[in-house]
């Protein structure tokens, strides 16, 4: 079903103006007429809007641009806009991915007939959007395009329509058998999914309402996020020919009872607990169970991605048969004050016990010789990781874990009460999100012989004012002194560097505060 539909969006991509394939050419120039319209123009001299710098509030997208008929909207061309109402004119085919999201303020959209191109996530975001209209000429509409819109009142569509059907509140792609939205606003308390739907479409039930939801054997593809925000929903089932689930509901904190069916070739369920027979992997624990403590069985080899998430779990037994624990496995898992990685273990993933704020210790086997990005970031109370001394593959050094194999310094306890530290001698990587959340440090030293810093090394050290970087830094990435929730700013801190090394011109490409050592 998924590579159905794909073929049916890469036959409707014909439809933009696209560049041919063959050697990389420089980016089209971008164009501003007087009412704000950014555009560029294509080799057949037709525009295509890419952005709006204009302050009308109810807009009306024009013909022409300049003199050069306007075809096409393309993608995020209007993101976050003030605009409160849009009118798309007769002439433009397409209009591109993410086009009006983010535009909390849109409240009504009329598109024109002739349109044939609607991609994904056109409107997401729009939260007080109330009425839209489908034209009868649009011959493809992508996924997410009202997620997060909480307040449609009036879709018009054509009981006739040759794309879509709007059936009680929710909207289905007829000829693909997809269903793309289902209305946050109805309060049914279930909803069982028509006999006949081949697919689900991404984030398709964002914000929905019911506590169950049936899915007939009919469905073959569940996409990514299609239960996203789904804050009541306790119950659901996988038929038989879904065989791929890829973060089908983030931040479940509230699903109860997951059922697989007995012909399933993949999945299958243990007391309400979804695995991967395949994979041999724990997919799903469903994280509104009540329970204190859950046991892995025996044999499981894998702990996949947002396995745990939310769950309201106390202590989690890891049998010896685990090999890999995914990224973000235990995200949110609060309440969680024990756990122990046994032996067996060979990797952890990044972020797998992210916001574990109610740990304090954790013991790492010999057998792990692979970790991935700060795995225990944002775990506050966390004081203490115990590797043995003759650890192949890791060690803790003045207090921060450590890999050998490459020497990267992973971790800094965020609970430390030190003001200062210096990095140990040695170390040549400092890991993504290595110093994360630790508001105690004043001033940091990096040593000579550390070479890269990667993705937001200090993201949330509030109270930072010093930073000591060395001549050897070869590589700093570009959010390693972002911090804070938009990430978009350096810490306010005085960076020491070397006159002539590669730290100093970062930092002056960045106008930070600079002085100087030896």
């Amino acid at each position: 079903m998924a590579k159905r539909f794909l073929s049916l969006f890469l036959m409707l991509f014909i439809l933009l103006p696209a560049a041919a394939c063959g050697e990389e050419k420089a980016a089209p120039k971008q164009l501003t007429n007087a009412e704000g319209f950014v555009y560029t123009l294509t080799g057949n001299g037709s525009a295509q809007i890419t952005g709006y710098t204009g302050k009308k509030e109810k807009l009306e997208i024009p013909d022409t641009l300049d003199g050069h008929p306007v075809t096409a909207i393309v993608e995020r061309a209007f993101f976050h806009a003030g605009i409160t109402g849009v009118t798309v004119p007769e002439g433009i085919r397409s209009v591109g991915s993410g086009a009006f999201e983010h535009c909390y303020s849109l409240k009504t959209v009329r598109l024109p007939e002739g349109l044939e191109f609607l991609g994904s996530d056109v409107f997401h975001s729009c939260t007080h959007l109330t009425t839209v209209n489908f034209p009868d000429s649009l011959k493809f509409v992508g996924d997410s395009i009202f997620s997060d819109c909480r307040e449609i009142a009036s879709i018009t569509l054509s009981p006739d329509h040759p794309l879509l059907e709007l059936a009680d509140g929710v909207l289905f792609n007829r000829q693909a058998k997809r269903l793309l939205w289902y209305d946050p606003a109805k309060k049914d308390e279930t909803y069982a999914i028509p006999e006949g739907t081949l697919s689900i479409g991404s984030q398709a039930f964002f914000g929905a309402t019911p506590t169950a939801i049936t899915v007939p054997d009919s469905v073959e593809e569940i996409a990514r996020y299609a239960f996203s925000s789904c804050l009541n929903l306790k119950k659901i089932n996988i038929p038989a020919k879904v065989t791929e689930l890829n973060a089908v509901f983030p931040g479940r904190g509230t699903l109860v009872d997951i059922q697989v069916s007995p012909d399933n070739p993949v999945f299958y369920t243990q007391d309400g607990v979804l695995f991967d027979r395949e994979k041999k992997a724990l997919v799903i624990y469903p994280g509104g169970r009540e329970d204190e403590r859950y046991e892995i069985p025996d044999g499981t080899l894998a702990i996949a991605s947002e396995t745990f998430m939310r769950a309201k779990l106390s202590e989690i037994v890891i049998p010896g048969s685990v090999k890999v624990i995914g990224s973000n496995t235990f995200l949110f898992c609060d309440r969680l004050t024990s756990i122990t990685i046994p032996e067996g273990v060979e990797e952890i993933k990044g972020l797998a016990f992210q916001s574990c704020a109610g740990l304090k210790e954790i013991r790492l086997p010999r057998s792990l010789v692979k970790v991935g990005e700060n795995p225990i970031r944002q775990c506050v109370n966390l004081r203490k990781i115990i590797v043995s001394e003759d650890h192949p593959a890791l060690a803790v050094m003045d207090d921060a874990l450590v890999s050998l194999e490459d020497m990267r310094l992973i971790w800094y306890p965020p609970a430390a009460d030190r003001k200062k530290y210096t990095v140990p001698q040695g170390i040549r990587i400092i890991d993504c999100y290595a110093f994360s959340f630790n508001d105690q440090l004043t001033e940091i030293t990096l040593p000579e012989g550390v070479e890269e810093l990667r993705e937001n090394v200090f993201d949330y050290c509030s109270n930072l004012k010093r930073v000591v970087l060395p001549k050897s830094l070869k590589e700093i990435n570009r959010t390693a002194f972002h911090s804070g929730e938009s990430r978009k700013d350096m810490i306010p801190v005085t960076y020491a560097v070397v006159k002539g090394s590669y730290a100093e011109n970062f930092c002056k490409s960045y106008n930070l505060k600079i002085q100087y050592h030896k």
